[in-house]
């Protein structure tokens, strides 16, 4: 600046001389949200005090659409802000003009008589292309003074929910190709959704008030709020994840989105009343239940010499596939899958399993209904048209999705027990699949929503044999 000023001086000249514009960037989450998910007015000098007051401090902010920055001026003079590029938009915290690339924020004054001004950076609901990350820089201009601050943008972290009968190690394989591939997972093990060493078959049921059968659903939430809490201690706003759920995993994303009132209410004013997923992603999920649940269900007190006498389900319970209560739930016309009825606005995908004919893991499960007295085979108990995993039947994995939000790849099977067949868990097209779905923007056709049960379909189950 002194040097601008003997400039001047010598050249006998009138310049105006430019000052910094400081420009903070902070999080109104939660502090500035209303009950409805909006942000409060900024109308009066009490309000400009929350607004100029402590609220942490943020470089950047998740692409998912929602989680706002406030970007804020000391000045008495009006402020205009631009963004480039074109990722996300600037919109006026009066309310007085819609979202843009340009605004011009006037100066509001606090009780103790400072001028401020405000304007919020609305992030982009995905990142174009195959972008992970970018950078935004906005400039504010203020008469002679000048200021810009950059901010980075990140895809939403990825939040993996396993099955039934499993742990947080089958995701072991895509956790790795995700991340080699620049996705955000928290390695942190309190972000990790491993329900089952506890519980193997959880309970999915959105309206159970029994605290042991909340289990499932309360660590997806605490993961979900773990992962979102290591993304803003790293000084990004972050308010939603992206999942990707096995099996019954699928079940349990859904049923936490059914969560209506209290704490655990999937909506609320710490996500915009919008949710906590960007994006659902299922595979091998049995949306619509699946008849080998109701075969289990039906013969679980049978006993055959080929379970050394005991009943099926102490067999199970022995291979380390106890019941629980998601076997019954999985049933076909199950209260629980009611219960979860309609996921809307849930940006959600259905990657359907078709296992390749007559696989080893089918040739394998096609034992246990001769082992139990039954002339059928796994294929007739799911349809008998080959559209299945082995386990859960095409139309049920679809969730009623159709179109370009259903992706089918056959030649996986829903879990390799023989070690010669791909799992869908291990398959590497499905994963790739995945990574194109994680890449893909939420709001396009290939998202959809997943439908309530229809309570008027056909239950696929053979009748029992008389003796």
């Amino acid at each position: 600046m002194g040097l601008l000023l003997v400039l001047c001086f010598a050249a006998s000249v009138h310049c105006a001389v430019s000052d910094s514009l400081e420009i903070e960037v902070v999080d109104p989450n939660p502090a500035l949200i209303s009950a409805t998910g909006g942000l409060m007015a900024a109308d009066s000098p009490a309000a400009i005090d929350l607004f100029s007051g402590d609220l942490p401090t943020r470089n950047g902010a998740i692409a998912d659409g929602i989680s706002l920055l406030l970007l804020r001026a000391r000045t008495s003079n009006a402020v205009t802000f631009s963004l480039s590029p074109k990722l996300g938009t600037l919109r006026d915290t009066g309310g007085t003009a819609g979202d843009s690339n340009r605004v011009v924020a006037v100066p509001r004054v606090a009780s103790d008589g400072t001028h401020w001004v405000f304007v919020l950076f609305v992030p982009p609901n995905d990142l174009p292309g195959a972008s992970l990350n970018r950078s935004v820089n906005i400039s504010a201009r203020a008469e002679t003074r000048r200021g810009s601050v950059s901010l980075r943008l990140e895809n939403p972290p990825v939040v993996l929910v396993h099955g039934v009968w499993s742990s947080s190690s089958t995701w072991d394989g895509l956790n790795q190709f995700l991340g080699e591939r620049g996705f955000r997972i928290c390695e942190e093990m309190d972000c990790a959704v491993n329900y089952g060493p506890v519980q193997p078959a959880p309970s999915f049921d959105p309206a159970a008030d029994d605290p042991e059968n909340q289990f499932a659903v309360n660590q997806l939430i605490q993961a979900t709020t773990n992962t979102l809490n290591a993304l803003r201690q790293e000084g990004l706003a972050a308010a939603q994840v992206d999942v990707v759920a096995h099996s019954l995993g699928g079940l349990l994303a859904r049923s936490r989105a059914a969560l209506q009132s209290g704490e655990r209410a999937y909506r609320r004013r710490a996500n915009f009343q919008r949710g906590d997923f960007h994006k659902l992603i299922t595979v091998g999920t049995p949306h619509h239940g699946t008849p080998v649940a109701k075969f289990l269900i039906t013969n679980r007190d049978v006993r055959s010499p080929f379970f050394e006498g005991a009943t099926l389900e102490e067999y199970l319970a022995l291979t380390g596939r106890p019941f629980g209560s998601a076997i019954g739930q999985m049933q076909t016309q199950s209260p629980a899958l009611i219960n979860i009825g309609t996921t809307l606005g849930v940006p959600s995908h259905a990657i359907v399993g078709i296992a390749p004919a007559n696989s080893w893991t089918e040739q394998l499960l096609d034992g246990l209904p001769s082992a139990l007295g039954y002339f059928l085979s796994l294929d007739s108990l799911l349809g008998g048209n080959r559209n299945h995993d082995t386990l859960v039947p095409r139309l049920s994995q679809a969730g009623g999705l159709t179109g370009s939000a259903v992706t089918a790849l056959r030649g996986t099977v829903h879990a390799d027990l023989d070690g010669r067949d791909a799992g869908e868990t291990e398959s590497r097209r499905i994963w790739r699949r995945i990574a194109q779905l994680l890449h893909a923007p939420a709001e396009s056709i290939r998202f959809g929503n997943f439908t309530e049960l229809p309570t008027n379909g056909v239950v696929l189950f053979p009748a029992p044999i008389a003796e």
